[in-house]
């Protein structure tokens, strides 16, 4: 009595590791198809040479969806079992010499439905899968079969399965084309950020954390936080030290995945070649990601903070941002976010550079408002 329930409680465990393993290789092995191009990226990422990138890429989703077929019927199971095995350990030692390399490629294991950079949460899941493999290519016969158990349901059990399982499959369509909308109306977002940047209109701020633009940044008159960067070649250089020439300081903010931060690049490399303006332009942007475009405009010295050190001291709250530093070392303006905004400031700077060496009249720092921050209609 004991052994009969020990073989049926077995039996159960191999059924039910088989059924997960199918149902994670079939998900697998349609995203693939549904990604080719998505996928054949991801295998040259983790060291496929990019001429045998096109066939694995075929190949693959097609050995995953073998696998998944193959662990439905228990005179299979087995040998579907070892394949699943061996692409698994495929799997983890290639996430394993990218993330020894310093590398984190997306993973795309499931095509579009998971791009996220791999991990030791990938490695997990993978040597979970593998463990459930191995069970099941222990055990003698592979479990029951999963049709024989399915034949043998009576006609109302099957179709509360059929319908389970037409559920799920609609719910993950309509989770994949919500991702897709979501996805898409990023990149459009993006995209009118930097037409907005380019054409002048509006702010096109991209927001990087609480904001409240009419008040941000530190009161005018107040010492203006120090800081010490390095440049792209490695040159340090301090607040005080950039001060020493004795002209007014634009202390602007940028990120390398800013698309409003694109259109104002051309008038910062211009700003800073001008000698007749009567100010210092100092960019400072983020190490991680520093942008290539930077150097192509001729972008030069631009500092380079590890994340948003010193935009943070600043009260930046969103890229482009860009404040005054007058040249006693103390704040001039509230900090102003937007590329047309940004153009104000430097062109009111410039033509009347006694108002940065001015207090505000009125005392109230953060209320301040001061002529070279007036908002001119778009162009």
């Amino acid at each position: 009595s004991d052994g009969w329930v020990q073989t049926k409680l077995m039996d159960a465990l191999i059924t039910t590791a088989r059924l997960i393993l199918a149902a994670v290789f079939a998900v697998a092995g349609t995203g693939k198809l549904l990604d080719r191009a998505g996928t054949q990226q991801a295998v040259t990422s983790f060291g496929v040479p990019s001429r045998l990138a096109p066939a694995v890429a075929r190949l693959l989703p097609l050995v995953e969806l073998s696998v998944a077929v193959g662990l439905l019927p228990a005179i299979s199971a087995r040998g579907a079992a070892l394949g699943a095995l061996g692409l698994l350990v495929v799997f983890e030692s290639a996430i394993l010499a990218s993330l020894a390399r310093g590398q984190r490629p997306p993973c795309r294991c499931f095509g579009q439905l998971q791009t996220t950079p791999v991990g030791w949460a990938t490695v997990a899941r993978n040597a979970g899968l593998a463990a459930l493999a191995a069970v099941v290519l222990a055990r003698e016969g592979g479990g029951g079969s999963l049709l024989a158990w399915l034949s043998g349901m009576t006609g109302a059990e099957r179709g509360m399965i059929s319908v389970a399982a037409l559920a799920l499959g609609v719910g993950a369509v309509q989770g994949w084309l919500l991702l897709q909308l979501m996805r898409q109306h990023g990149r459009l977002v993006l995209r009118l950020d930097a037409v907005e940047a380019r054409l002048g209109m509006g702010d096109g701020v991209v927001p990087h954390g609480p904001s409240d633009h009419a008040h941000a940044g530190h009161p005018i008159g107040t010492r203006a936080p120090a800081w010490q960067l390095a440049d792209e070649a490695g040159a340090p250089a301090t607040l005080d030290e950039l001060l020493g020439a004795g002209a007014p300081l634009v202390l602007v903010f940028l990120d390398p995945d800013c698309g409003a931060c694109s259109g104002l690049l051309p008038d910062l490399a211009r700003w800073q070649d001008d000698a007749a303006l009567p100010l210092k332009l100092v960019t400072v942007s983020r190490r991680d990601g520093t942008s290539r475009a930077y150097a192509a405009h001729g972008l030069r010295p631009v500092f380079l903070q590890e994340g948003s050190e010193v935009a943070d001291a600043y009260g930046v709250s969103g890229w482009p941002a860009a404040v005054l530093v007058r040249p006693d070392g103390t704040i001039g303006s509230p900090v102003v976010m937007g590329a047309e905004a940004i153009r104000h400031l430097v062109a009111h700077v410039g033509a009347a550079p006694e108002l940065a060496a001015a207090p505000p009249a009125n005392g109230d720092a953060r209320a301040a408002s001061l002529p070279l921050l007036a908002r001119g209609s778009p162009r």
